[in-house]
């Protein structure tokens, strides 16, 4: 402690020091923006309600996170501890690529009016993707719109980006690109989840 203490570690944590962890900045300088996220997150939050909020014009009795690792954590933890919110949608978390799996979550919802939350940092996981599509091509045979069935969590100008505003995705929210998939529960890839389930978030 003592040498921690003389080294300032914690406030060269807090200033971005990439030097604490090596000489090369790449890979550390940018994962650092979890060191802020929740003051940036409360900053942001009349902004973000005011996008999230229509989004419940959806109908939806169930909402299928489709992510894997870092983008799926907060959402299991808080679905298996608190639960959904009375008149919120129940939470299912696909996290696999087990057929048995994905034949468990789509035996378990209304499709019709099920809205699926497709949440990857990269934008190409390929896991995440392929889920989407076994979705997507079930919803394409029986609505007009399969669209307005999803939204997308990512980082800015990924792939997943792109086509959820080609397939007219309901909502696309872009997370900071500074935060690493472990550290992003206090991101838009946990509060936005946490908000359809009916957690407050302002709190």
């Amino acid at each position: 402690m003592g040498k921690a203490r003389h080294a300032a570690i914690v406030a060269r944590i807090w200033n971005h020091d990439y030097l604490l962890w090596g000489k090369e900045p790449d890979e550390i300088s940018n994962r650092l923006g979890w060191l802020k996220a929740p003051t940036n997150l409360l900053h942001e939050m009349t902004t973000l309600l005011d996008q999230v909020n229509p989004v419940l014009e959806f109908p939806a009795t169930d909402c299928v996170l489709l992510g894997m690792g870092g983008s799926s954590l907060c959402v299991e933890v808080l679905s298996s501890v608190i639960g959904s919110a009375p008149g919120r949608p129940r939470v299912h978390v696909l996290d696999s690529t087990c057929p048995a799996w994905v034949d468990r979550v789509a035996e378990a919802i209304n499709l019709d009016k099920t809205l699926f939350i497709v949440a990857s940092k990269s934008g190409g996981t390929i896991e995440v993707m392929s889920a989407f599509k076994h979705f997507w091509d079930s919803l394409e045979g029986t609505t007009p719109n399969p669209g307005d069935h999803f939204i997308a969590i990512t980082d800015p100008g990924t792939g997943l980006s792109e086509m959820a505003t080609a397939r007219k995705f309901r909502a696309i929210f872009e997370n900071d690109p500074n935060i690493g998939g472990r550290f992003s529960v206090l991101s838009y890839f946990g509060m936005i989840p946490a908000f359809l389930m009916g957690a407050d978030v302002e709190t």
